[in-house]
């Protein structure tokens, strides 16, 4: 409903060449039914699975076990990311057009190129386990019990949205679905999450399954002492404690090349997008 109002008011724009449509009061950005079929005519047309060989994708260190360097997926499954994360790029597009046009006021931090690590988290994790993350938080708040009516109402100001407007950009919430939010100061993600992980260990009773817990942070943030802190906690405590941190070469608009501690001269030097210590 949000969504559609703001299209007939003229104030949001969606793309015509864009494959995906906002339905009314939608949860989600459905992909049109003719490219869907040519997709899955062209992928695993005879197979209900796949199996993928992740060797040398990852490396381990220090770990009792291993994760295995193959994976199994069905083709519900695959197509479930790929849409999952096709949505997410389209809102962040049309976030952005709005955003530049000025119909989004205030700070607007967009997650695009980053579609495959949250969904991939989101693939692993169950709903009691918890979640938080940068201010770079529209595509985990919409797949953590959010929509794209409810992302894009947040960042116009509308009751409707996500934090029903008290939040912004910055600070999606939903504590039913464990989603602590976006932390609008760089690194402060990593010493909340640990204590989300601190409480989940505190409340779960002897012989239960144990939620675990992930902060979410960029290399822009490692070098933050209260990351450090963090992780030396969670190892005394033996806290069921993720912490995930993105390559993205850059720290705030500045390529970590740039820095003269920082030995880097190209971002294909760096084989793991994504480093995750567990505790």
């Amino acid at each position: 409903m949000v969504v559609s109002s703001l299209i007939r008011r003229g104030i949001l724009s969606i793309p015509r060449h864009a494959t995906a449509t906002l339905r009314n009061n939608a949860t989600t950005t459905t992909i049109k039914k003719s490219t869907k079929t040519a997709l899955l005519s062209r992928c695993m047309s005879t197979n209900t699975s796949a199996t993928f060989d992740l060797t040398g994708s990852f490396e381990t260190y220090n770990l009792e076990t291993a994760p295995q360097n193959t994976i199994e997926c069905t083709k519900d499954e695959i197509m479930s990311y790929f849409q999952t994360m096709y949505t997410m790029r389209r809102m962040e597009i049309t976030c952005d057009n709005e955003y530049k046009a000025r119909n989004i006021r205030g700070f607007c931090h967009l997650y695009d190129g980053q579609e495959a690590v949250a969904t991939g988290i989101d693939a692993s994790f169950t709903k009691a386990d918890s979640w938080i993350t940068s201010y770079r938080c529209h595509c985990i708040a919409l797949i953590r019990g959010g929509s794209v009516s409810k992302v894009i109402g947040e960042l116009f100001g509308l009751e409707e949205g996500y934090s029903q407007a008290k939040g912004g950009s910055m600070h999606f919430y939903n504590k039913e679905w464990n989603f602590y939010g976006g932390q609008g100061i760089v690194g402060a993600q990593v010493p909340v999450g640990t204590g989300l992980a601190f409480a989940n260990k505190y409340n779960t009773p002897p012989g239960e399954k144990m939620p675990v817990a992930i902060a979410c942070f960029g290399d822009g943030a490692a070098n933050q002492g209260q990351v450090w802190e963090s992780a030396n906690m969670a190892a005394l405590w033996k806290l069921p404690m993720i912490f995930a941190l993105k390559i993205i070469i850059m720290g705030w608009e500045r390529r970590l090349s740039d820095i003269p501690q920082i030995r880097i001269t190209s971002r294909w030097e760096i084989k793991s997008r994504v480093f995750v210590l567990m505790v």
